[in-house]
């Protein structure tokens, strides 16, 4: 089943990446995106085959192998983009921000 590695490791940052895209909350549940079961945090993407699964303790979000294609994973990357941004944001607002650089996900819509 295939992974991607991402530094999502905020529950709160994950629930306000849904409800800024307008998608329901993620829920803890255990799926079968491929031929093997995963746990964690479980979000359904809109155009995307099956939901996707995000571990919080390792960073890994797995996937359906069949949401390989183009694209399919550019919407993965487009949702954990998001993450990203709202992760940076409430690590800025809360004062845990290193050093006076300000990184910036951008990806096209």
């Amino acid at each position: 089943m295939p992974y991607i590695v991402t530094g999502l490791h905020d529950g709160d940052a994950l629930a306000a990446a849904c409800s800024e895209l307008g998608l329901r909350p993620p829920r803890r549940a255990g799926v079968r995106p491929g031929s093997t079961e995963a746990a964690g945090w479980v979000v359904r993407l809109p155009g995307v085959l099956r939901p996707v699964v995000c571990d919080l303790r390792t960073g890994r979000v797995e996937y359906d192998r069949r949401d390989n294609a183009f694209g399919r994973y550019r919407l993965i990357l487009l949702f954990l983009c998001r993450c990203a941004a709202v992760q940076a944001r409430r690590r800025w607002t809360h004062g845990e921000a290193a050093g006076h650089t300000r990184r910036r996900c951008v990806a096209a819509g």
